[in-house]
């Protein structure tokens, strides 16, 4: 009980304690992420298939999604062929010709030893629009079998792997099951959603947009409200926002042209609150303003003063009248010299210099420590 007394009661131990709380919960967050990104960037074996092969003949297709297009409502698959039984020759190579066809309109002719070649094949998705973003979802089938080249009607047992290994996307395929005669035919019904991560980073954004509205319609209510003091300096805060959201928003990953979901939950909001809160610290900028009194002449030494170490000495140090002014007082000292009836001039005295209209016309110099005649 002493020790925590001791903790609680020293402000220093307090400090400490509080930092590393912080950075703890900080570590762990960032830890967390780091896992859920590495299991999402992680190649993983999405399916295998394997069908009960009673002929003595198959082909192996490993398939590897390769880039998704949700824009184009495309996503690209690599697959590789590996013949196996009879097809295969004595170095593993295809000894036969044979069709693949990797859906109802699309049909490779691979001729013996072409099976080492991989291709591309490209398959549309069936459903799904980015305008849903970052919760767009697309569904989809991948289609695949084969037949041999000079008997179209007899098709040859496929087995497939297929894999994936995109980051900002998940993948979940289901196999279809197939009727005869069509038994030889896979078809996988692949669903397609954005990962954990970026709709995370992008609500993450959504959440930054409203705070920094939100700090501007404060920081707007004080200019309206309670008359705070603003310059054409703080009066740049907000129109600086308004440039600087289309950039954030840009920030999230495979986010579509303007208009999706995201933008309706934060991004059109945000825009239009700091674009009224700017638009009303400008009003009252400019409405609070006021021409300088063409009867005052404001001291320059209270600029000079807040230099570290300046103190004002003398006359000429606290006065900004033109040459004229100066003159004049100057003017108004030797003549009292002559009389014998000056003072030394009080450092902590007060001047005020009148001048009409750019000092055209000097009507009155008076200083407490220096009668004047």
């Amino acid at each position: 009980m002493s020790l925590i007394r001791r903790v609680l009661c020293s402000s220093t131990l307090r400090r400490t304690l509080a930092a590393a709380i912080v950075l703890a919960a900080l570590g762990s967050v960032i830890v967390s992420t780091w896992h859920i990104y590495s299991r999402d960037g992680r190649a993983s074996s999405l399916i295998s298939y394997t069908d009960p092969n009673t002929d003595g003949e198959s082909l192996h297709i490993r398939a590897s999604v390769l880039d998704v297009d949700f824009s184009d409502k495309s996503y690209k698959v690599h697959c590789t062929i590996k013949p196996n039984g009879t097809l295969a020759d004595d170095y593993g190579q295809l000894n036969q010709p044979v069709m693949v066809s990797f859906s109802s309109t699309q049909a490779l002719r691979f001729n013996p030893g072409d099976v080492d070649n991989p291709v591309d094949v490209s398959y549309s998705y069936e459903t799904g629009n980015d305008i849903e973003y970052p919760f767009d979802e697309y569904v989809g089938r991948f289609e695949v079998y084969a037949t041999h080249a000079d008997m179209p009607n007899q098709t040859i047992p496929v087995s497939i792997e297929l894999e994936a290994s995109i980051l900002s996307y998940t993948f979940r395929p289901t196999l279809e099951s197939t009727p005869r005669p069509h038994h030889d035919r896979i078809i996988l019904r692949i669903q397609t959603n954005r990962s954990p991560t970026t709709v995370g980073f992008t609500l993450f954004i959504c959440v930054l947009m409203w705070a920094l509205s939100l700090v501007m319609s404060i920081f707007s209510y004080q200019v309206a409200m309670r008359k705070r003091h603003v310059n054409a300096h703080t009066c740049m805060i907000g129109i600086t926002m308004l440039f600087a959201l289309p950039a954030l928003r840009s920030a999230q990953p495979g986010a579509p042209d303007i208009g999706c979901t995201s933008d309706i939950l934060s991004f059109y909001w945000s825009m239009a609150i700091i674009a009224t809160d700017s638009l009303a610290i400008l009003v009252c900028w400019i409405s609070r303003w006021q021409p300088p009194s063409a009867c005052t002449v404001e001291p320059m030494y209270k600029e000079r003063e807040s230099h570290e170490g300046y103190r004002p000495s003398s006359f000429r140090d606290k006065c900004c009248c033109n040459r004229e002014v100066n003159n004049q007082h100057q003017k108004t000292l030797r003549t009292a010299s002559v009389h014998g009836d000056a003072k030394p001039v009080d450092n902590s005295s007060a001047l005020t210099c009148v001048v009409i209209d750019h000092v055209h016309d000097v009507s009155s110099i008076h200083e407490a420590g220096a009668p004047h005649r």
